[in-house]
């Protein structure tokens, strides 16, 4: 046995047939029935709207938080990146000041570095 088209339903129908079924107008075997609709369908919507996600653009603002989420995590990767580049160049400024200073010759400039303490 084939089944038919699948139907959609728009956020409003499933609401008003919750809410129907939420005030005591009707139970869900009563709305199946009323509108041809699944009993387990209908179940599904009140579980869904029990749980807060039978909301008009529930979807749309779980994807905006979840980009947010994202966009975040993607700021905090950024200044962790940011750090680490500005140690590098430290780092790179540190080599080639250690690299230009000339250590086969003592001047009177470098003379201090290359003094030991006296031992005693």
């Amino acid at each position: 046995m084939s089944k038919g088209p699948k139907r959609k339903y728009s956020t409003e129908f499933k609401l008003d047939v919750v809410d129907r079924i939420q005030c005591g107008e009707m139970s869900p075997a009563d709305a199946s029935r009323k509108y041809g609709i699944n009993q387990s369908l209908v179940c599904q919507w009140r579980d869904l709207y029990d749980r807060g996600l039978l909301e008009p653009n529930v979807y749309e603002s779980m994807l905006e938080k979840n980009l947010r989420v994202e966009n975040r995590l993607l700021k905090e990767k950024l200044a962790e990146l940011f750090m680490k580049l500005e140690h590098l160049k430290k780092l790179e400024l540190y080599g080639q000041r250690k690299r230009s200073v000339s250590t086969s010759v003592i001047t009177a400039e470098n003379l201090d570095q290359y003094k030991k303490p006296v031992k005693s």
